[in-house]
């Protein structure tokens, strides 16, 4: 991972950081992998390993939440209102937004709806919830996991990232590993996934965050790593590292699937 990180000087603020990124964007935004999104099978693959992003995104959520909004007792007022408001807001979507029948669901558990709809297997993904909820640690689960070694290390990165317990880290993977690159990556997605009544459920949930994202997160989120930043320099360095990593693994589990496809197809 060292390759990827930036080297002096040091980084100040959000453009700096938005250009260190922008080779990791541009490979993300021309990954071959959407290509291979040719027919149903291809979504199934791809939407059996991207479950575990979709999960695993809510704990980035959440320790941002335990920052910004902790459900103390007694209350005291927030410190950043701004940020407080948005990531209550994005915890309020993401856990009980509308899903295509009106009803209120989780993203996540709309995205498992998806995949049930067009028949994509949610065992791995089952499976690995369920071990965690057993009391098996987060690190043993991910060890112990039927999965490629890709996505281990995206869910690894993840909840090392969140037990640092630096909130300009977990910002920086929250915002330019997620919120700030979804809007464009899902587009992509649903550019080559085939048309909408193939895949209702998974379509509208591509839209969904193509809308929210792109419309209002992806920039509130910046103003969030801002917040967490200030003016500290170090902090800004290492929330640039944090935000080239964060990309790096997740074009690492998209080479993956994009192999998985491909050696499916040989069969």
């Amino acid at each position: 991972m060292e390759d990827h990180i930036i080297a002096d000087p040091v980084v100040y603020d959000l453009n700096t950081i938005q250009m260190a990124i922008s080779p990791f964007v541009r490979t993300l935004a021309t990954h071959g992998v959407y290509k291979q999104l040719k027919t149903i099978e291809d979504v199934k693959i791809f939407m059996q390993y991207h479950a575990f992003a979709v999960w695993d995104f809510m704990s980035l959520v959440k320790s941002i939440q335990r920052h910004y909004a902790p459900t103390t007792v007694p209350w005291f007022a927030p410190e950043y209102n701004e940020v407080t408001r948005f990531i209550n807001e994005i915890v309020l979507g993401e856990e009980s937004d509308e899903d295509v029948h009106g009803n209120y669901r989780s993203h996540y558990e709309m995205y498992i709806d998806a995949m049930t709809e067009i028949g994509a297997n949610t065992t791995p993904i089952r499976s690995f919830i369920a071990t965690l909820k057993n009391g098996t640690s987060i690190h043993q689960a991910i060890a112990q996991a039927n999965t490629p070694q890709a996505l281990k290390d995206f869910l690894q990165f993840t909840f090392d990232t969140i037990e640092t317990n630096q909130i300009h880290r977990i910002a920086a993977a929250f915002t330019f590993g997620r919120e700030d690159i979804i809007p464009q990556m899902f587009q992509q997605v649903l550019n080559n996934s085939g048309t909408e009544a193939e895949i209702p459920a998974f379509a509208y949930y591509l839209e969904r965050h193509i809308e929210l994202d792109g419309d209002h997160h992806g920039p509130m989120a910046l103003k969030l790593v801002a917040a967490a930043c200030g003016n500290d320099e170090q902090k800004w360095k290492e929330a640039a590292e944090t935000a080239q990593n964060a990309l790096t693994h997740r074009i690492q589990l998209w080479s993956e699937i994009e192999s998985t496809i491909i050696k499916s197809k040989e069969l």
